[in-house]
């Protein structure tokens, strides 16, 4: 445990409160870091002058955390077993779009989007009904109100803020759900 957090653990009945607040800011802080990145091009594997979906939540992760991306795996089911980005949050621990409880998600979130598209690099993450569903696409939730995320997306060419839900239509026929990890 880092010496802030010891620190904020001194008074007894108060540790989760403080450790909320200061989940709060992580989020608010990875958000902050990933807006940084708007408007830079995509390019898949991109970790530096372009970024793909991944490297934009490496980017930000770092930036906000100071831990350095290359310690997180750039497979999304070791990532989530080994909960390099957060915990699973209930309910949308692999839930198909038509059955997201949007009241559940929160900023700072990282959102893993879901495809029955076989990936012979990773087994599947979760099954949905009867399908096997692989990840092949990922983002930050980054405004509960408007229900926004921000990618960088291999569909606008370019890091960008968009509709959570207007995506998931737009893309059915890739994406039939989401992941959701909470740092």
């Amino acid at each position: 445990m880092g010496a802030g957090i010891r620190a904020l653990l001194v008074r007894p009945g108060e540790p989760v409160i403080w450790l909320a607040l200061l989940a709060v800011g992580w989020s608010a802080s990875l958000v902050d870091s990933a807006r940084t990145y708007m408007g830079r091009p995509y390019g898949f594997g991109g970790r530096d002058a372009e970024l793909d979906c991944m490297g934009l939540v490496f980017r930000a992760w770092t930036d906000s955390r100071g831990e350095p991306w290359r310690t997180i795996s750039v497979n999304p089911t070791e990532i989530i077993a080994k909960r390099q980005l957060g915990v699973p949050v209930a309910r949308l621990d692999g839930v198909r779009t038509a059955e997201i409880d949007w009241s559940l998600l929160r900023p700072g979130d990282i959102i893993f989007f879901l495809g029955p598209q076989e990936n012979v690099r990773e087994p599947s993450l979760v099954t949905l009904g009867v399908t096997p569903m692989w990840v092949w696409h990922m983002g930050i939730y980054t405004d509960a109100e408007r229900q926004r995320f921000i990618a960088g997306d291999h569909f606008a060419h370019e890091v960008a803020e968009m509709s959570l839900r207007d995506y998931l239509v737009a893309h059915a026929d890739v994406y039939e759900g989401i992941y959701v990890t909470r740092p």
